[in-house]
C-alpha cells in the first residue's frame, strides 16, 4: 500500500491567477511518479512543497492536524482547493493516517519537552532509560 502516481489536471484548476493555482512548478509539472514507498519533497520555501503534501491528503481523506487559523488582510477562496486538481494512484488501496506539518510537530515536540521536565517519572525520556 503506496502512493505510485499523481496527475495534476490544470484544466480543472479554477483559476491560474491565485495561490496556490499561479505557481510555476504546478504549471510546469503534469504528473509525479513514485519509484518508491519512501519519497521527499526537496525545495525551495514556498515552492509548493506543503501545498502538495495537504492536497495529496485532502485527496486520499487523511486527516490534518492544524493549528487555528490566522485572521488575514485578504482571503483566498481558493487557497485549499488543489486536491480537486489532483488524480492519485495507489499500490493495494490507499493508507489511512495523519498529516501535520513542521509548525504543528514543533508544537508537539515542545509540549512532550515540558512535559518531561514536569512530571519525570511519566516522561517518554525516562522510560527509554528504564
Amino acid at each position: 500500500m503506496h502512493l505510485i502516481k499523481i496527475r495534476i489536471n490544470s484544466e480543472r484548476y479554477p483559476t491560474t491567477s491565485f495561490y496556490p493555482f499561479n505557481l510555476k512548478i504546478f504549471e510546469a509539472t503534469q504528473s509525479l511518479t513514485f519509484q518508491s514507498q519512501v519519497a521527499f519533497f526537496v525545495g525551495e520555501n514556498g515552492s509548493g512543497k506543503s501545498t502538495l503534501l495537504r492536497a495529496i491528503c485532502q485527496r486520499c481523506g487523511v486527516h490534518i492536524w492544524e493549528d487555528s487559523e490566522r485572521i488575514r488582510f485578504q482571503n483566498n477562496p481558493f487557497e485549499n482547493r488543489l486536491f480537486q486538481a489532483i488524480d492519485i494512484e495507489w499500490v493495494n488501496g490507499s493508507v489511512p493516517g495523519s498529516y501535520f506539518g513542521s509548525q504543528i510537530f514543533q508544537n508537539f515536540a515542545q509540549f512532550l519537552d515540558e512535559w518531561a521536565i514536569a512530571d519525570p517519572k511519566c516522561s517518554i525520556i525516562s522510560a527509554a532509560n528504564r
